[in-house]
């Protein structure tokens, strides 16, 4: 063993890691640039069950106050949830049970709700520290309380607590500390009966079964013109859309089967999507989030999210983690999170995190142990062979000319890109062809590397006869494997090349080595004279893998000390 020795300053293991995570921030510039929209992975969904808590799977509304907590409207009663544990608020005397459709909070942190045949808000118990549902059934006279499901509530900027069941909407006024004034109540009938009701930019809108939208005016609810095609069908979206260039109101109308529409305050246009044919199929909710863009939601086809131009955003469904693909209600937290009230439990959805992921709903079924961008696509070395990722499905396709073999290493080589396998495997224009082939497994490739100083030299760790040895004439040419490196009788992993040329490798055992070619007088391997220099402990390398890398053009190894 020569006697040659490394020294560390004050090199440690945690140095090691932080020293790699820079290094491999550098090694892989093209993957680490922006997300390319056509290759965004599926978001972060975390799934709340009834078994979680301990409630009914159905859920209908959600709303959150200023500290973050969490309250939804279930078939049962209403949970709350602090980001640790579940608490039940019944809303019905002796622990009745009934839907919660929906809730509004004001901002004095009043819950307002609204179930079947009752409505009302919630307070905090000063004797036990909870909060209490109370019942706004006592405001209502006898003779107009036969109403059913009251689907909808708001809290308008005016003032006004707004009722909406299918027989009338109920309307009361809060007095300067957000309270109901008793005595305060106005309400309306409908022509025929009121589906469902929205509170969009200061005004209240409400859909009429058969005859269409009609908007609040002084008091008075009028029909929109042009809008009575939207009675034969259920209305179930309006949100705001962007002004257009008179700086008039504009919105987004959905609804259940026939999609979006879009409403210029005098016109309803068809809004084509990218995403129609599932916004087609029972479109049942709609928000808008914080940058922008749309969060549409369905009952079976799971959630779309779209830009204001329509174009397709993310789909979240079963594919992506999702629990349950109807969903009844959705709400944007402080956060960034989309909360989502589903037909079999509760779903949050990472929508404005800047990282997505790609898992085995992505075609990725085992370990991946490569990754490279090459000519515009992603690629993938795994367990089970290479992956391309097809921007179409958005889904990692196997690449069929290349075994299921492990693929270690995608190196990009000019216009080709080269796979280590068992063989060597080069990638061109979306084609595979076979470079050299793995006969009886003495090309079982672990790593690949093209010195700067040698362009026309590859250096590839083996499993078997160690270090082997790649050339070519010019860099258009193409590889012929040549041999193997004497002294490198090791499997090497890593590549580690100094500005002078100088060329290190590691493995995964104690040793280390120093590649010295040399090369003949028309610039071919002499693999007579080259050699691979051997270093381990007895040079002051550390225990465990002999790591290598490069950084700041220096090598560095690992050491355990």
């Amino acid at each position: 063993m020569p006697k040659r020795s490394f020294r560390f300053a004050s090199c440690s293991f945690g140095f090691f890691i932080t020293a790699l995570s820079v290094c491999l921030f550098f090694l892989l510039p093209s993957v680490s640039n922006a997300q390319h929209e056509s290759e965004k992975g599926l978001p972060f969904v975390t799934n709340f069950s009834g078994k979680d808590y301990h409630g009914g799977v159905q859920n209908w509304s959600i709303v959150e106050d200023k500290k973050g907590f969490m309250y939804f409207g279930n078939a049962s009663y209403i949970m709350h949830y602090d980001g640790v544990r579940w608490k039940k608020i019944l809303t019905r005397p002796s622990g009745a049970y009934g839907s919660i459709r929906s809730m509004a909070i004001n901002k004095h942190e009043i819950i307002y709700y609204s179930g079947i045949s009752d409505f009302g808000y919630l307070s905090m118990d000063d004797s036990l520290g909870e909060m209490k549902a109370h019942s706004l059934l006592s405001y209502i006279p006898k003779a107009l309380r036969d109403f059913n499901d009251v689907k909808t509530v708001f809290v308008g900027s005016d003032g006004f607590v707004y009722f909406q069941s299918r027989e009338r909407i109920f309307r009361f006024k809060e007095d300067a500390l957000g309270k109901v004034i008793e005595g305060s109540l106005k309400t309306w009938e409908p022509k025929s009966k009121f589906m469902y009701a929205f509170y969009v930019d200061g005004d209240y809108f409400v859909h009429q079964q058969n005859l269409g939208l009609y908007k609040l005016n002084n008091d008075s609810l009028e029909l929109i013109p042009g809008s009575e095609f939207l009675g034969k069908e259920r209305m179930q979206v309006m949100v705001p859309y962007a002004r257009d260039k008179d700086n008039n109101k504009q919105y987004l109308a959905g609804l259940f089967y026939s999609g979006l529409y879009l409403y210029n305050g005098k016109t309803f246009t068809p809004f084509h999507t990218e995403a129609d044919s599932i916004l087609k199929a029972t479109l049942y909710a709609g928000v808008i989030l914080k940058d922008g863009s749309y969060a549409f939601a369905t009952a079976g086809k799971g959630l779309a999210i779209i830009d204001k131009n329509g174009k397709t955003i993310q789909l979240v469904n079963r594919r992506s983690g999702l629990q349950d693909e109807s969903i009844y209600g959705l709400y944007p937290d402080k956060n960034g999170n989309l909360w989502l009230a589903l037909d079999n439990g509760i779903s949050r959805v990472q929508t404005s995190s800047p990282f997505t992921q790609f898992n085995a709903q992505s075609g990725i079924k085992t370990q991946v142990l490569a990754i490279n961008r090459f000519q515009g696509d992603l690629y993938l070395g795994t367990t089970n062979g290479p992956l391309r990722f097809n921007s179409s499905t958005a889904m990692f396709d196997r690449l069929p000319e290349v075994g299921s073999n492990q693929s270690f290493a995608l190196v990009t080589d000019n216009d080709q890109m080269l796979i280590a396998t068992d063989g060597l495997y080069a990638e061109k224009n979306k084609k595979t062809t076979l470079i050299a082939a793995s006969i009886g497994g003495n090309l079982q490739l672990s790593s690949l590397f093209i010195p700067t100083k040698y362009p026309n030299l590859l250096f590839a760790g083996e499993a078997i006869n160690g270090l082997a040895v790649f050339e070519r004439k010019t860099v258009s040419d193409q590889w012929k494997h040549v041999g193997y490196m004497s002294g490198g009788t090791q499997q090497t992993w890593f590549f580690s090349e100094e500005k002078d040329g100088e060329i290190w490798a590691g493995t995964q055992n104690e040793v280390v080595y120093k590649i010295i070619p040399v090369l003949n007088a028309d610039g071919s391997i002499d693999l007579k004279k080259s050699h691979a220099e051997a270093f381990g402990k007895a040079n002051g390398l550390g225990s465990g893998s002999g790591y290598v890398v490069p950084y700041m053009e220096k090598h560095f190894f690992r050491a355990i000390l």
